[in-house]
């Protein structure tokens, strides 16, 4: 499905039947913004980009094949962005969803005087900023560097939604590490982690985009476009900082439990130990008495067994006042 606008100083076109493409992509005083929703199953939008824009073809190749890696390209005519960003749900279910299928991609082709927007489903946030601009195309269309910074503020902003619901989970871990070490919920911290593993696989590549945008794209775009470039850079790179504190966060939590978990094992190991050390003496004295053997204790008849109990509890009581002694108890 293709919609476009094209906007000048005389009129306004939504019509793309009335839009004269080869005129419009000459005219330095119009301006050209065409969405292409769907373009793996429009054989249509797939002939326009490629002889009206004349599109390389690894660019269209692209855009049917999404792949989760930002991409950042410059040609003669035009510049290639692959961007990625994460879709809007009305419920908190990203931690419990496959990443794959909570990420959408935007592929935007920037020329001289056209914007092209191209994916593979819809985008909710991209169709609210279109159907604005076709309302006030004076506001939306008019400075160019604004619309650009609009569209990937569509990218920027679908992260929010995903990291509150981490910041809100990492809390909730938190509060159960000072509640008591033995209700973490360890599955919990596991997606987390995950979850800001392949954040970062998203965001770190974008960051390396907007980068380029701002100081490799100047024969394209003004000078006066690289502020705007910049706020989204700066923002990415908030971004990063904060999946990777997250991550340090989870990181520390799994080791103060496995810390713990070890700590108990160790407790638990030393009193086993003690109890067998107490416990060994009388143990080689009943399997030395049980012996059937003579022995010339047991001359001394009914005092044998009471000096044989007398016997074992010295012994292991002597063990229990060394251990105290060297504060082993």
């Amino acid at each position: 499905m293709i919609n476009a606008i094209y906007f000048n100083k005389q009129a306004v076109k939504t019509d793309l039947k009335e839009i004269d493409l080869p005129r419009i992509l000459n005219d330095k005083e119009g301006f050209l913004w065409m969405d292409v929703n769907n373009i793996d199953d429009d054989d249509e939008a797939m002939a326009l980009l490629t002889k009206e824009f004349k599109f390389h073809q690894l660019s269209l190749e692209d855009c049917i094949f999404p792949q989760h890696h930002s991409k950042f390209e410059m040609f003669e005519n035009y510049i290639f962005v692959a961007s990625h960003g994460i879709k809007t749900y009305t419920k908190n279910t990203y931690l419990n969803m496959e990443f794959e299928d909570v990420v959408f991609e935007l592929d935007v082709f920037i020329g001289k005087n056209y914007v092209v927007t191209v994916h593979t489903e819809d985008v909710p946030q991209l169709r609210t900023v279109f159907e604005k601009a076709k309302l006030k195309p004076q506001m939306y269309c008019n400075s160019f560097e604004h619309l650009l910074y609009d569209i990937f503020g569509i990218i920027t902003g679908s992260f929010n939604p995903l990291l509150s619901e981490i910041e809100s989970r990492v809390d909730h871990i938190q509060d159960m590490m000072v509640e008591g070490i033995e209700n973490l919920d360890v599955k919990g911290i596991f997606y987390v982690k995950r979850t800001l593993l392949e954040l970062r696989r998203i965001i770190e590549p974008e960051i390396y985009v907007f980068s380029s945008l701002t100081r490799e794209a100047q024969n394209l775009l003004t000078p006066r476009s690289s502020a705007y470039f910049r706020d989204i850079f700066f923002y990415m790179n908030r971004l990063d900082r904060m999946t990777e504190l997250y991550s340090q966060i989870m990181t520390s939590s799994l080791e103060v439990y496995y810390s713990s978990i070890s700590t108990k094992l160790n407790k638990s190991i030393k009193y086993l130990t003690i109890m067998a050390t107490i416990f060994m003496p009388p143990a080689i004295i009943t399997s030395y008495y049980g012996m059937n053997v003579s022995f010339p204790e047991q001359q001394l008849g009914a005092w044998a067994l009471p000096l044989v109990w007398v016997f074992m509890v010295v012994v292991a009581g002597g063990i229990i006042w060394y251990l105290k002694r060297s504060k082993v108890l």
